[in-house]
């Protein structure tokens, strides 16, 4: 099973460890998980290759909530690691504007809603909508 961690533990770990433990996560979803998301997306998927390993996590829109961004039916399965992984890139961020000499700010204009994590993939040229 996945472990939670709490917001006080995420904020308390470093860049590396952040990223140390979202490998950890990531290694431990097992193949037949990943190859449940490889009938979507097919316009990315080169002709020829192999079925898309993936999972999406997040907040999506689509048609059948007539746009209205709702949680992805997989963030409930990887909330976990959803979690890992925008407490790393928001520390990693954070590090980069640091070294940069830069004042960190969250730009809410564009904020990332998905993360579309996928393993061995190699995509067509495409863009997404």
């Amino acid at each position: 099973d996945e472990q939670i961690r709490s917001h006080d533990e995420l904020q308390a770990m470093g860049v590396h460890e952040l990223y140390n433990a979202c490998c950890v996560a990531l290694t431990n979803i097992p193949d037949d998980e990943w190859r449940k998301g490889s009938k979507a997306r097919g316009n990315v998927r080169k002709p020829g290759a192999p079925p898309l390993q993936q999972i999406c996590v997040g907040l999506i829109r689509t048609a059948h909530f007539r746009g209205i961004p709702m949680p992805a039916c997989r963030t409930w399965d990887y909330l976990g690691l959803t979690r890992l992984l925008l407490a790393y890139v928001h520390k990693l961020a954070q590090e980069q504007a640091r070294e940069q000499g830069e004042v960190f700010v969250i730009e809410s204009r564009r904020p990332g809603t998905t993360l579309q994590i996928n393993k061995s993939v190699e995509c067509a040229p495409h863009r997404d909508k």
